[in-house]
């Protein structure tokens, strides 16, 4: 089939279509999930807010902004894999109701369920719609000593 100049034939949603492959739709959760979990010490996570460099308010950096998790269902598990992500052995304190103050930007993260196995934040289980302020913002306070891996 030959395109002409102005035509939308063989285009979805004004994409061309090749050789009859449908494009692929990705969910904001399917792109976080891609840009954190390309590495086990990833450089799209950060502790903010704490006094010291291991703890703080989570954020994750989304399309070149900073963004919060919110704190429901914010457990161990989940402070865990963020540490480890970062680096850390384990958890000292799972922090939750903005203790290291409330983020700015977007709520990336809502309803996460890690199970602690996890290699990347974004592995978990987690929707990107939430209905959270930034009095939720969850934070951790990692362990002081870094891991040997």
């Amino acid at each position: 089939m030959t395109l002409r100049r102005g035509s939308n034939r063989g285009r979805v949603g004004g994409v061309r279509r090749l050789g009859g492959c449908r494009p692929i739709l990705l969910t904001q959760h399917d792109i976080l999930k891609v840009l954190l979990s390309t590495a086990t010490l990833h450089p799209n996570i950060r502790l903010a807010g704490g006094d010291l460099h291991r703890k703080g308010r989570v954020e994750v950096l989304l399309d070149g902004e900073w963004g919060t998790i919110c704190d429901d269902d914010w457990d161990y598990n989940d402070a865990f894999v963020f540490c480890r992500q970062l680096g850390f052995k384990d958890v000292d304190k799972v922090r939750r109701d903005a203790f290291f103050g409330e983020g700015t930007g977007q709520i990336f993260i809502d309803g996460i369920e890690c199970d602690g196995t996890e290699r990347s934040i974004t592995d978990c289980p987690y929707t990107s719609n939430h209905n959270c302020i930034h009095s939720e913002d969850a934070g951790v306070v990692c362990t002081s000593g870094k891991r040997l891996d």
